[in-house]
């Protein structure tokens, strides 16, 4: 008698639920189903191989843990780390810049790149790994080092910006790391943003806008500002003060916001209102703080 192929032991589907949607050719035999079932199922699509010797038998799981490659990468390989841009996007941390799933493995082991999986052998401290629900991960503060160092300037102040915000670093994480960063390969262009940090921006626009200010020589003097009249007027992103006691307002537009009507209305009667109470305001996009070399290729906003 042989088991419909639609039928998934209990034990298994509870492993494979505990394990992102995905378990090892092995575990599949030790729940007692035969090679002839486990073929059949994969020949009708019912389950599909996602690495040698693991197949993903929980669509519904992986599609909600986006970490199943990785997944399967860990039950498959020793020691394995999952680390860079997929440990930060597993903190939460939404600014990353989407890419392959980027595991840490032992010297050595000669793990083969594949379009969707790129595997390092960087040196990894025992402070530096972390878990994740059942993954081996590096630390928020190791993942947010190693993302940085690896993308540039507007995405590294977005993404440190983000962590300090979320409280996944402290103001004296990002001041350790940026000693740790100042003695890394290509870390020179990075290292000031570790102190520039503060996480008061609320997206990553914000952050984007800030670093161009600074970077012009424009410090802004205050971030988040509340400004009132005798009642609550706005707060603002940024703004500096100008020799008259006014202020210079700036203002990052994000264009999700901006394509709701009601949000343009409130905005258009929120900034009469500052310029009446003798105030400045500039507004910039996303393509405004692009470099003039990318302006014409302009990286796509996170979906933060």
């Amino acid at each position: 008698m042989t088991i419909p192929t639609t039928t998934v032991p209990c034990d298994l589907d509870a492993l494979a639920r505990r394990q992102g949607g995905v378990v090892t050719v092995a575990q599949v035999r030790d729940a007692g189903i035969t090679r002839g079932q486990l073929r059949g199922k994969l020949r009708i699509g019912e389950w599909r191989p996602i690495r040698r010797g693991v197949v993903l038998i929980d669509s519904d799981v992986a599609l909600r843990d986006p970490y199943a490659r990785a997944n399967a990468v860990a039950l498959t390989v020793a020691d394995v780390v999952v680390a860079g841009a997929t440990a930060a996007r597993a903190w939460g941390l939404t600014t990353v810049p989407v890419r392959p799933i980027e595991v840490v493995v032992p010297p050595g082991r000669g793990m083969r790149p594949a379009p969707d999986l790129v595997p390092h052998e960087w040196p990894l401290q025992p402070s530096d790994i972390s878990r994740w629900g059942r993954l081996p991960v590096t630390t928020p503060a190791r993942s947010v080092l190693d993302v940085a160092l690896s993308v540039d300037r507007l995405d590294a102040i977005s993404l440190l910006d983000e962590a300090l915000r979320k409280r996944l670093l402290s103001a004296a994480d990002a001041e350790a790391l940026a000693g740790r960063v100042a003695g890394r390969h290509g870390g020179g262009h990075v290292v000031d943003l570790f102190v520039m940090a503060d996480g008061r921006a609320e997206s990553a626009l914000e952050s984007r806008v800030r670093l161009r200010c600074v970077e012009a020589g424009l410090e802004p003097d205050f971030v988040q500002l509340e400004i009132r009249d005798g009642s609550f007027v706005a707060r603002v992103d940024m703004a500096f003060r100008r020799r008259d006691g006014s202020l210079l307002i700036i203002e990052a537009d994000g264009a999700a916001v901006h394509r709701d009507p009601d949000a343009l209305h409130r905005d258009r009667v929120r900034a009469n209102r500052l310029v009446a109470l003798g105030h400045r305001v500039l507004r910039f996009t996303w393509l405004d703080t692009l470099d003039p070399s990318t302006a014409r290729t302009p990286s796509a906003p996170p979906s933060e």
